[in-house]
């Protein structure tokens, strides 16, 4: 009896064995081709801070012989920094610039297949920027006038801004406040800075220096006049001198800025000393007026000449009193007469001009009157006599027209004071 193999009599068991040992062989084929790829999972990684960008990607494999089979893709800002390919791990660092804005960035990690891919989108995050105490803001007041108030000025801001001030012109308190820009704070490290003040209104139009300016005139001298009085007693033998002084000095009148004359201080002073009696004796001066002349007188009808009356008759010589005392421009008169000569030849009185010479009355106390009619001496003795003067003339005029005297030339030579006249009878 034959002993054969049950395999080779049924095919179904061979094809069964022919499928089998083609799984086997593929899975030896896949482990060999995937012996590379570690147990651990892939880890990407990609973070930024305000200055950096950091990707970190491990457990990765790579292909037969240690082929890279990964690749990362880095772009920053819209620029590619970097694309490379890479094996198990890749970590690297990119700067993003300006650590103080924000900064978009990009990372695509490729491996085989898709399981293990990876994108990376972000935007980083700006730092603070360091502060620096460099802000200043400062303030200045225009100062009021006679014509405007005060006026706020902000100055210029460095590293800083001015907020809105609660007032600007006077009068007014005034705040205003300055802030710093970002980074920057002003000395005491603040970051806001507040002014206040006070803000002046108009200046007063009637105080200095609004008001005008006034020049005041000069101030005059002030004037005196002194004025003298003397009396004196007789019956005390003293002599008063009163001495009155007037002086006026100036007042200044602000509203019409003129000097104007203040009243008067008057003052008076009396000196009496004694005096001897010469001193009391006074000496009155009688002054005689001219007597007019009067006119020649006609002889009568058959006479062989003319009579001339003398142009000027003279009051009778006066006596003069002792110590005589004639007043300067007094002009006194005098005549003498004649008596008339013998019949056959008769000599008329001489009709001289007047000769000055003093006629002085006896010393008389000052001031008398007469008692009867209260008229002063001074006016009735010339009065009198001149009546007298006239009644004498017209008393020597009769005489010689009755006596019917014909004088042959009537002459008054200044160096006599009389003259013969020859009378010739019919």
């Amino acid at each position: 009896m034959s002993t054969k193999n049950p395999s080779t009599k049924n095919p179904s068991i061979k094809r069964l064995v022919a499928a089998a040992l083609a799984v086997v062989t593929v899975t030896f084929a896949a482990s060999a081709l995937t012996i590379a790829e570690p147990a651990a999972a892939h880890t990407p990684q990609a973070s930024s801070t305000c200055s950096t960008l950091s990707v970190n990607l491990t457990n990765y494999g790579v292909g037969n012989g240690g082929t890279l089979i990964n690749r990362v893709t880095v772009t920053v800002d819209g620029a590619t920094v970097q694309a490379v390919d890479f094996g198990r791990s890749f970590s690297a660092s990119y700067p993003l610039g300006d650590p103080a804005v924000p900064h978009a960035y990009l990372v695509v990690v490729d491996a085989p297949g898709t399981q293990y891919d990876a994108t990376f989108a972000s935007t980083s995050v700006p730092c603070a920027p360091a502060v620096v105490n460099d802000a200043s803001a400062a303030v200045s007041v225009i100062p009021a006038t006679c014509d405007a108030a005060g006026t706020l000025v902000l100055g210029t801001a460095v590293n800083a801004s001015w907020g809105t001030p609660t007032a600007s012109t006077g009068p007014a308190a005034y705040s205003v406040t300055a802030t710093a820009l970002a980074g920057h704070a002003f000395p005491d490290g603040a970051t806001t800075l507040t002014l206040t003040g006070t803000l002046a209104g108009p200046m007063d139009p009637a105080v200095a220096p609004c008001a005008p300016v006034v020049v005041v005139p000069v101030r005059p001298a002030p004037t005196t006049d002194a004025t003298d009085v003397t009396s004196l007693d007789c019956d005390a033998m003293t002599r008063s001198t009163t001495t009155t002084t007037r002086t006026t000095d100036w007042v200044l009148d602000v509203a019409a800025n003129t000097w104007a004359a203040a009243p008067p201080v008057i003052t008076a002073a009396t000196v009496t000393v004694a005096v001897d009696a010469a001193e009391c004796v006074t000496t009155t001066v009688v002054t005689i007026p001219t007597i007019p002349t009067i006119p020649s007188i006609p002889a009568p009808p058959g006479s062989p000449g003319v009579v001339s009356a003398p142009e000027t008759v003279s009051a009778p010589e006066t006596v003069s009193a002792p110590e005589t005392v004639s007043a300067p421009g007094v002009v006194s008169t005098s005549v003498t007469a004649v008596a008339p000569s013998a019949p056959a030849v008769r000599t008329a009185p001489s009709l001289s001009a007047p000769v000055a010479r003093p006629v002085a009355a006896a010393a008389v106390a000052p001031a008398r009157t007469l008692a009867a009619t209260g008229y002063d001496t001074g006016e009735v003795l010339p009065f009198s006599a001149a009546l007298l003067v006239i009644g004498a003339a017209l008393v020597l005029v009769r005489r010689l027209r009755a006596l019917r005297v014909y004088p042959a030339s009537i002459s008054t030579p200044a160096s006599t004071t009389t003259e013969a006249v020859t009378r010739r009878t019919a």
